[in-house]
């Protein structure tokens, strides 16, 4: 493994794993009795779950330039307000991104080959190879996907896991270690959509009142005069009926989704495939049962995040401090209480403390800046939330807040998944909503940025939990 400077807790940087010619070698022949015949094999099953590509020429730009237009036209849609047209563009687009074919090699200068990123076909670290090993094996053993070639995908995938790197969390792998790695890694293979209930989401005994309420009088020093509607902190259990739950929770275990790889977790974006009809519902449901808490506030963004189980492969360890841009924060879990060996831990932490208006985006929501963070935080009340499935937390976005160290049981079914959902624009318009901050130093504030420069602040929104950002 050939490596660059970097941080080792984070996903974020380029790193490149270089086999040597005997162990690539070696490595064909232990694979050589589960190749043959595997290139043009994607039954009628799979493929109407992925799509293909129609091969290395240039058809294959005319596709993204597809996806890019139906990226856009989702884009305009979430300025509108129309999410479940920006959910169906989005989906279409990462179908057409991410589409399958065992026939041909990934053309060198496709954008999730050149481009790299945590969400590239080259990023790869031990926990995402585990989950994914696993995911296959799950589909497959529920008849979700036919073994061949999923289990031989698997087969290559926990060849290559013991030779990625312990101490990051990910490094880009060069083409060539095995043609299912390169043609199938990241890709778009099983991509299933609950569909909408017509009995509804939320579960009958949601008492919204009782939410609304407690989020009112929770007692916060609002951030400024006139801000005071989304400044507080509450909890709920028993949000979801059970069939929303169980299909929830199916969906986040059958959905090859989970693109981006982190510092110990997956996630699972919107702008990808994390846009189901049901996850779309539910968050209008939400707003339509808070309105004094979401009323007000568009959905912004969502996502779902996937932690590790296995030490071997991470330290177990939850998203770090940070804040959020928006206005309020829904986190959901739906990972069952039987999987947490901590009944007392594996939730939130949520401190008493804002992000204050002067820092940019990344001073606020960066691995890097983690250290400083905890000295900042050092004076503030906190909210600690543990675990429990079909929970739901909801505050004020501009809150710091840190996951408590999920400890859960091994297995592919037991891992801590939680959702998010974040509604409207921080109080006050666009403050530190800029990649950087012009602030000057000081011993209690994060240094600014210096490269590269702020940017101005566009109309178009950010897509949160980039490289970089947690």
């Amino acid at each position: 493994v050939s490596e660059q400077t970097a941080d080792p807790r984070s996903s974020s940087h380029t790193f490149v794993m270089a086999l040597s010619f005997s162990w690539l070698a070696l490595f064909c022949v232990l694979c050589s009795a589960s190749i043959g015949g595997i290139a043009g094999g994607v039954s009628d099953s799979a493929a109407s779950t992925t799509g293909t590509t129609k091969g290395t020429g240039g058809d294959w730009k005319v596709a993204l330039d597809e996806a890019a237009r139906l990226d856009a036209a989702a884009e305009q849609a979430m300025i509108r307000g129309d999410l479940p047209s920006a959910a169906t563009k989005f989906f279409e687009a990462c179908k057409i991104k991410r589409a399958l074919s065992l026939d041909a090699d990934t053309p060198q200068d496709h954008p999730l080959i050149a481009g790299g990123g945590d969400q590239s076909f080259r990023r790869a670290g031990r926990l995402k190879l585990r989950h994914d090993t696993e995911q296959l094996e799950h589909l497959v053993a529920g008849s979700k996907l036919p073994a061949v070639p999923h289990l031989q995908i698997a087969q290559v995938y926990r060849k290559v896991l013991p030779h990625l790197p312990q101490k990051h969390a990910a490094v880009d792998v060069q083409p060539g270690v095995h043609r299912l790695f390169d043609r199938a890694y990241n890709r778009a293979l099983h991509l299933p959509q609950p569909g909408r209930l017509t009995e509804g989401v939320l579960s009958r005994n949601f008492d919204s009142a009782a939410v609304q309420r407690r989020f009112r009088e929770t007692e916060l020093e609002a951030e400024e005069e006139g801000c005071e509607a989304q400044n507080g902190i509450t909890i709920a259990d028993g949000i979801l009926s059970d069939t929303a739950l169980d299909l929830l929770r199916d969906w986040c275990l059958e959905s090859t989704m989970w693109f981006a790889t982190r510092a110990g977790y997956l996630a699972a974006f919107m702008q990808d495939a994390f846009n189901a009809p049901l996850v779309v519902q539910l968050t209008e449901e939400l707003r339509k049962a808070l309105p004094s808490i979401l009323g007000d506030h568009q959905l912004m963004n969502m996502w779902a995040f996937k932690y590790s189980n296995n030490e071997s492969d991470w330290p177990l360890a939850g998203t770090a401090i940070h804040a959020d841009i928006a206005a309020v924060n829904v986190n959901m879990w739906i990972t069952d209480d039987e999987a947490n060996e901590d009944p007392e831990g594996g939730g939130l932490i949520v401190y008493k403390k804002h992000a204050p208006r002067d820092w940019g985006f990344m001073d606020y929501n960066s691995l890097d800046q983690v250290p400083r963070l905890r000295t900042y935080l050092n004076d503030s009340e906190r909210v600690v939330v543990p675990h429990r499935r079909n929970r739901m937390v909801v505050f004020n976005s501009n809150l710091f807040h840190e996951t408590q160290t999920p400890r859960f049981r091994p297995g592919y079914a037991n891992r801590r998944i939680n959702l998010t959902f974040l509604f409207g624009r921080r109080c006050g318009g666009t403050a530190n909503e800029a990649q950087h901050s012009s602030r000057a130093a000081s011993p209690s504030k994060p240094p600014p940025q210096t490269s590269p420069p702020r940017q101005p602040k566009r109309r178009q929104r950010r897509r949160t939990g980039q490289d970089g950002e947690l």
